[in-house]
């Protein structure tokens, strides 16, 4: 807790007054301040973002939860004008930790069948509830990332790059569009347990998700195909092998598109904290 500025901590108590412990996490995010509370009641993620932003999550966290997805509800707080959102912690580690780990017993295909049948679960949330929300558009939460990590300068074009992948048609839908190894979080007995990282959930087309999805997949040296052949499985199982729900060309097209931007944003992190 002495290596947290006391800024943070004061902010945190405000939320979790019976706070015992607080740490930054093992696979810290991108962007946001992000800390692992410990209190006698459990662990909570605090996170500070910005007010609409932490406002769009909690929204969306709930919408999500009651569609039956495995997502973490938060609650958002003001502390001298800087905004913070606070959910309980999953249990467990991120799938990119099993990963770098060799967890035992670690099957990544089942547990992305987990991951696709939450995908299904989430194409049942109303769209027309999230109207009024602001960020609630995969590319303009695209922008406020880009922007606080980058520049504003350069933020509309990552965000005219997203928004144009997002036009067209398909379905439209609120997804988690963020479904990497590191937003997964896998139980102490290797099954899945939850997503995490609520800034990830925005209105998308459903072919942009998975294309995310399905590109992250094929990063571990699986098949996209395989995941996609998976989706259309569960959705659809009297559905003919040889038709495609999804739009194969459109995911693998997107998930390529997403990987050089996600590496460029990478790359522009780290000469930012050199």
């Amino acid at each position: 807790m002495k290596l947290v500025p006391y800024f943070y901590l004061s902010a945190i108590r405000s939320a979790l007054p019976d706070i015992t412990d607080l740490r930054c996490p093992n696979v810290p995010g991108t962007l946001n301040t992000t800390f692992i509370a410990s209190t006698p009641r459990g662990e909570f993620v605090c996170k500070f973002n910005h007010r609409d932003m932490a406002n769009k999550n909690a929204k969306f966290s709930r919408l999500m939860a009651r569609a039956g997805v495995a997502v973490p509800q938060s609650t958002v707080h003001k502390y001298n004008g800087c905004w913070f959102e606070v959910y309980p912690m999953i249990p467990g580690k991120t799938l990119f930790e099993c990963i770098e780990n060799n967890e035992k017993n670690l099957n990544v295909m089942d547990v992305y069948e987990d991951v696709v049948k939450q995908f299904v679960k989430m194409t049942s949330v109303p769209v027309a509830l999230v109207d009024d929300v602001k960020f609630k558009n995969i590319h303009q939460v695209t922008y406020r990332n880009v922007a606080d990590m980058t520049s504003p300068i350069v933020a509309p074009v990552f965000a005219g790059i997203v928004r144009a992948m997002n036009a067209g048609r398909g379905h439209t839908g609120l997804y988690h569009c963020g479904i990497t190894p590191k937003n997964i979080i896998v139980s102490d007995t290797n099954k899945f347990a939850g997503l995490v990282d609520l800034d990830d959930i925005a209105v998308a087309k459903r072919d942009y998700a998975f294309g995310v999805m399905a590109t992250q997949y094929a990063n571990l040296g699986y098949r996209a195909n395989d995941l996609i052949d998976m989706y259309e499985q569960i959705t659809f199982p009297n559905h003919d092998a040889n038709v495609s729900v999804l739009n194969n060309k459109a995911i693998n097209r997107i998930g390529r598109t997403n990987d050089i931007g996600r590496w460029f944003m990478w790359q522009a992190k780290k000469n930012r904290t050199k």
